[in-house]
C-alpha cells in the first residue's frame, strides 16, 4: 500500500481540478472533473488518475468506475514514490485505453506542468509549462495556469 500524498501534491490536485472545472464552465463544456476515481481500462485494469475530466452523463449518484470512453483527460500529479509510474506506466495504458488528453504535474525541483495528446497511439507533449511563468494549456479546454500550485496561499 502506497502512503497518501503529502500536503503539496494535494494542494496540487485540488488547485488543478478547480482550475479545470473554471474552464469547463467558461467552455461551455458538458464535462464534470474529478479527483481520484477509479477509471475502468480495457482488460479489466483500474487506473486512479489525481485529476480526472469526464463526459457528465457518464458519471451519475451510484458509479464507482468511470469507463475509459467517457474519460476526457487525465492529470497525474508526480510524488517521489510514483515518478517512474506517471512518466512511463501510466501514459502508456491511458494511451491504449484511447483516452485524449494527458497531463502531467512535476512539483520536485522546478515545478512544471507537461500537457500531451493522444497521436497515433502514443502521447505527444503539445505544451510545457515551468513554474513563475503562467501560460496556457489548451486541452481538454482553454486553461491558464502556473505551475506553482504547492505554494500555500493565504
Amino acid at each position: 500500500m502506497s502512503p497518501a500524498p503529502g500536503a503539496g501534491h494535494q494542494r496540487a490536485s485540488c488547485r488543478l481540478h478547480r482550475a479545470l472545472a473554471q474552464a469547463a464552465i467558461a467552455a461551455g463544456a458538458d464535462a464534470e472533473v474529478l479527483e481520484a476515481v477509479d477509471v475502468a481500462l480495457p482488460g479489466g485494469k483500474l487506473l486512479v488518475p489525481d485529476v480526472v475530466v469526464v463526459a457528465a452523463g457518464a458519471v451519475g449518484e451510484t458509479t464507482t468506475r468511470i469507463p475509459c470512453d467517457a474519460v476526457l483527460a487525465v492529470v497525474e500529479v508526480v510524488s517521489p514514490s510514483t515518478v517512474s509510474i506517471d512518466r512511463a506506466v501510466k501514459p502508456v495504458m491511458y494511451a491504449e485505453a484511447g483516452i485524449l488528453v494527458y497531463w502531467r504535474v512535476e512539483l520536485q525541483s522546478t515545478p512544471k506542468a507537461v500537457a500531451c495528446a493522444l497521436s497515433r497511439g502514443r502521447y505527444v507533449t503539445r505544451t510545457t509549462l515551468v513554474a513563475g511563468t503562467p501560460g496556457r494549456i489548451t486541452r481538454p479546454f482553454a486553461v491558464e495556469l502556473d505551475p506553482d500550485l504547492t505554494r500555500r496561499t493565504a
